[in-house]
């Protein structure tokens, strides 16, 4: 009987059957540890399509909740803007709406005199959020605005100061400086008061306030 000649087609189909085998045994030998990576990689989609949903619909109700803030403030009602704003608060801490209800319920407590209670929710502010400019503007602005109602001059043109770093190239610096400036003359500190006017006037050559400022620089300085 004549032998079966091998071509080189018998050579692929036997080398194609081998690799169906032996990816057969493999994956009989860890197929737990596949089936357990496949149930891992379900759970994980699943997991994210879920918290992306849950998210959503929590930013969605918190943009509504602080709508409903925003009405009572508008209307200038403070003690329901700040009931409203303190349950948002609790509800939707952590989401972008609720870093702009801690600066409407800073300037409600601000508003009616409760200066700590104010200080409190900008620095919140800064802590938590600090990712908007004019947010950021209005918290360093309330938190130096709170010391120097409480005649801490000092504190306010530090607060003033970091937050005119922190808004650097901004409109809002030249604005916290000059708050600065007054800050550090009402606290009886006139070189620091000049040194910060004077920064306005050689740095801010558009500033509105531009006039004001070199007003006051050449009156403290007369009156040294």
């Amino acid at each position: 009987m004549a032998k079966k000649r091998i071509t080189k087609k018998n050579l692929k189909e036997d080398e194609f059957i081998e690799s169906i085998a032996s990816f057969k045994e493999k994956y009989e030998q860890n197929k737990k540890t596949i089936n357990t990576v496949g149930t891992i990689l379900l759970i994980l989609i699943v997991g994210f399509l879920f918290i992306r949903h849950q998210k959503q619909t929590r930013e969605a109700k918190a943009i509504e909740a602080l709508g409903q803030v925003e009405v009572m403030y508008y209307q200038n009602n403070l003690d329901q803007t700040i009931a409203l704003g303190e349950e948002m608060l609790r509800k939707y801490n952590g989401t972008k709406q609720a870093g702009y209800c801690n600066i409407i319920v800073g300037n409600c407590y601000y508003n009616k005199g409760e200066y700590g209670k104010a200080l409190n929710y900008y620095q919140q502010y800064i802590k938590d959020y600090n990712d908007v400019i004019i947010y950021k503007y209005g918290a360093y602005d309330g938190i130096g605005n709170c010391f120097a109602q409480q005649g801490k001059y000092l504190d306010a043109a530090k607060a003033y100061l970091e937050g005119a770093k922190a808004l650097k190239n901004t409109y809002g610096e030249p604005f916290l400086i000059e708050k600065a400036a007054d800050s550090y003359s009402k606290a009886g500190k006139i070189k620091e008061a000049l040194d910060n006017y004077k920064k306005i006037i050689d740095t801010f050559e558009d500033y509105p306030k531009l006039d004001i400022v070199k007003l006051s620089y050449y009156e403290l300085n007369l009156s040294k």
